[in-house]
């Protein structure tokens, strides 16, 4: 049986390098997942735009294997909210995902965030 998820958190004191390790509820093991909405909405901080990413590793970067989601960049006044994803993933062997807003500067941002999701 399918069943649909939601993980909505806040993030404080993000910078380009802050990533979060998202446990995606599966009892600690991996899993195959399908993110089918992702939002997130930068509350304050000196950047002006950010990108949402999402990978099965820690530090996965663009064009790898590891990264399975990567928004475009969003202006901060704006609301990422982008349905009908259809990134299919596995999580790590201990059911973790690593989210990152990479904000264009500073150190100091917030953001919101929820990521829906099929196992």
């Amino acid at each position: 049986m399918i069943r649909l998820f939601e993980k909505t958190e806040t993030e404080v004191s993000v910078s380009s390098s802050t990533e979060i390790e998202l446990d995606m509820e599966t009892g600690g093991f991996g899993y195959a997942i399908e993110i089918v909405r992702v939002m997130a909405k930068h509350n304050s901080g000196s950047a002006t735009s950010y990108q949402i990413s999402i990978g099965n590793a820690p530090a996965a970067t663009v064009g790898s294997i590891e990264m399975k989601y990567l928004s475009g960049s969003t202006a901060v006044a704006t609301t990422l909210d982008e349905s009908d994803v259809g990134a299919y993933c596995t999580t790590t062997s201990n059911g973790k995902l690593y989210l990152r807003f990479n904000p264009n500067s500073g150190s100091n941002n917030s953001f919101s965030y929820s990521i829906m999701y099929k196992r």
